[in-house]
């Protein structure tokens, strides 16, 4: 493999240590737990690589009853599966034979050996708790865009003139189903790509009197996070963010939804 297509190479590989790391710390903090079950429902693909050890079975693979011992490395067991997995492509295929071989090696070779570490650092260097935190802020601020998406899908179906006052002052509580629901005036937004970017989606709010103020301390915290959103899911750097951060977030997402809903209630009598 070329000095350049490693970078992305070593750039997933870390993301993928940092995942399977993530989840062997989740599996033995479960009270009870069982790898085998797990890869059946979740991995299939890697049952078979798996195995119990004859001389004691299934003392790495589960634990949870009385006698199992605290020591299980269930990430360590992951890899292992992952590895043999990998292996055993070799033959099916030449792109599963020179995956194996690139897996296998520990640099291209280069004269410059450090510079070979730059796509893992893109990843985030096997930085399991920064990797936590940085998805949790990417999954969190999604979690934003919908409830925007689904206020305008419900305003578009319940407000056809935007600019008109509600005749009725019965306040409307919408369900799922209208949250959900994409009338022709959402579908035409979706088709002008209005509601791909933070400011069509808010000036789409806006025309509904919806108006969120830039300045307010849990916007700016919003703000500073999209930046890094971008940074991180454009996979430019893998950002590092205090736990902290992550609160203050998830506090300010909260602050977002309930001003949008606020507003909504008391322009548009909809209770969201």
């Amino acid at each position: 493999m070329a000095y350049i297509t490693r970078i992305v190479f070593r750039h997933a590989d870390s993301i993928r240590s940092q995942v399977v790391g993530s989840l062997g710390m989740i599996f033995k903090a479960c009270r009870k737990f069982d790898l085998t079950e797990w890869l059946a429902a979740s991995a299939p693909i890697l049952r078979d690589h798996v195995t119990d050890n004859p001389e004691e079975p299934r003392l790495c693979l589960s634990h949870g009853d009385a006698n199992s011992p605290l020591g299980q490395n269930y990430a360590l067991l992951l890899n292992a599966a992952i590895f043999s997995l990998d292996y055993s492509r070799r033959s099916e295929s030449e792109w599963g034979r020179a995956y194996f071989d690139d897996e296998t090696r520990s640099s291209s070779g280069g004269e410059h050996h450090e510079e070979d570490y730059y796509g893992t650092d893109l990843g985030g260097d096997w930085d399991i708790p920064n990797f936590i935190v940085r998805s949790g802020i990417v999954l969190l601020l999604g979690a934003l865009e919908e409830f925007e998406r689904g206020t305008l899908r419900i305003l578009t179906k319940t407000v056809p003139n935007p600019c008109s006052q509600s005749a009725s002052r019965d306040v409307v509580f919408p369900r799922l189903a209208d949250y959900q629901h994409q009338s022709q005036a959402y579908a035409q937004l979706v088709r002008n790509r209005r509601l791909i970017s933070v400011k069509g989606r808010h000036q789409e709010l806006a025309r509904y009197g919806i108006i969120l103020d830039a300045q307010a301390e849990w916007n700016q915290t919003i703000q500073t996070m999209r930046k890094s959103r971008n940074t991180i899911a454009h996979g430019v750097a893998a950002l590092a963010h205090p736990f902290q951060d992550y609160l203050r977030l998830h506090y300010a997402v909260y602050r977002s939804a309930a001003e949008i809903a606020d507003q909504v209630k008391s322009k548009h009598y909809i209770a969201l």
